[in-house]
Parts: C-alpha cells; sequence; structure tokens
C-alpha cells in the first residue's frame, strides 16, 4: 500500500531580525509537554540562559504569555 502525502509547514515570524521560529516553538511546546523552561531547554540540548532569552524575546516582541498561571502554580507547587 502507498504511504500518505501530508503536509508539514513551518512558520516564521519575523521583524527587524530573528524572532520567531520553528526553535521558539519547539522550546514552548516542550515546556508545555514538561511543565519546565529548564527541562524542555535541556532535552534541546539548549542552555537555560538562551531559553530565558528566547522566551522573553517571544513575550516581549509578540506581546504573549507564553504559559498560563495555572503551569505556574505547578511549577511552584513542584518546588515546594
Amino acid at each position: 500500500m502507498a504511504e500518505r502525502i501530508r503536509v508539514k509547514a513551518s512558520l516564521r515570524l519575523v521583524r527587524e531580525g530573528k524572532l520567531f521560529g520553528p526553535g521558539a516553538a519547539q522550546l514552548l511546546e516542550g515546556v508545555a509537554e514538561l511543565g519546565s523552561l529548564r527541562r524542555s531547554a535541556a532535552r534541546m540540548e539548549m542552555s537555560y540562559n538562551k531559553a530565558w532569552s528566547v522566551y522573553m524575546l517571544a513575550r516581549s516582541s509578540l506581546a504573549l504569555r507564553c504559559w498560563s498561571a495555572a503551569s505556574a502554580e505547578r511549577g511552584a507547587a513542584a518546588r515546594r
């Protein structure tokens, strides 16, 4: 049986420089999945400092709230 063809697209938002691309999306998806920016960065072999910079750029440039208060509460509960 022939393999089905599927569409896979990538979106990159750009202003004057690099703004938001597949790497930032992957990082934020990892945060949603793992509940931690640190763990998402580690899975991507990215330093926490770089991950924080990517997050802050997305947040400030796109006026995004990248994770909900509920996920922040889960993280705070885990640290207690």
